[in-house]
This record gives structure tokens, sequence and C-alpha cells, in this order.
């Protein structure tokens, strides 16, 4: 499903280069934290959406319907999968709809991490 390098990670991790994957397949996700342990920090993008808004905003950047249905189908999914495996999360980045709440968040994360 991903095509991701555990050679290619395990040898940033050794350079000391941190590196960011954005992964929404639970069993991917598990993959990685059963694979990287305790280098691998795992983080849940929460985004309060309106639907309403998603949907026009959605439809004004040319999708069809079935195109819409799936990205709200993968938006609740997502969320399902952080209600039933929340221990599987590290941390929750709040309000990511917002790119400034977004990279707020991110940096100091990213800030956390990289100082210690």
């Amino acid at each position: 499903k991903y095509g991701i390098s555990s050679k290619e990670l395990w040898k940033n991790i050794a350079n000391g280069v941190v590196t960011l994957l954005v992964v929404s397949d639970e069993e991917c996700i598990e993959s990685l934290v059963s694979r990287f342990g305790r280098v691998c920090t795992v983080l849940y993008l929460h985004a309060a959406i309106d639907r309403d808004d998603a949907v026009e905003r959605m439809q004004k950047a040319g999708l069809i319907d079935k195109e819409i249905h799936e990205r709200l189908s993968g938006i609740d999914e997502l969320h399902g999968m952080y209600i039933r495996k929340m221990t599987l999360f590290d941390h929750v980045l709040l309000n990511t709809s917002e790119p400034e709440d977004l990279y707020d968040q991110a940096f100091n994360i990213m800030d956390y991490y990289c100082r210690q």
C-alpha cells in the first residue's frame, strides 16, 4: 500500500535525520510502530470541519460526488481509528484544518523532539 523503505528510514535515523511520513492506513501505522518502536512518534491530526463547508469547497475544486464521499469517509475512518486506538498516538494536533494552527503545533512538536 505504501512504498516505505525501512532500510532508508534506519539510515536516516542513524544519521540523525528526522523523517516525516504522512500515513493514514491503520495497518501501515501499526507496522511502522512495531518496526521502529520508540524512535517512531505518531501524531493524529484532528481537523474540526464543517461537513457542509467541506463539501462546498470540494465541489468548487471540481470533485465529483463519489470523490467527495470517499474523502469524507476517509476522514470518518481515521477519526474512528483514533477513538478505537487512542494509545497508538503520541500526540494530537488540534484544529489542523487551519494552516497556521497546523504549522504552529507541528513546529512545536519538531522543536521538542529535535532539541532533546
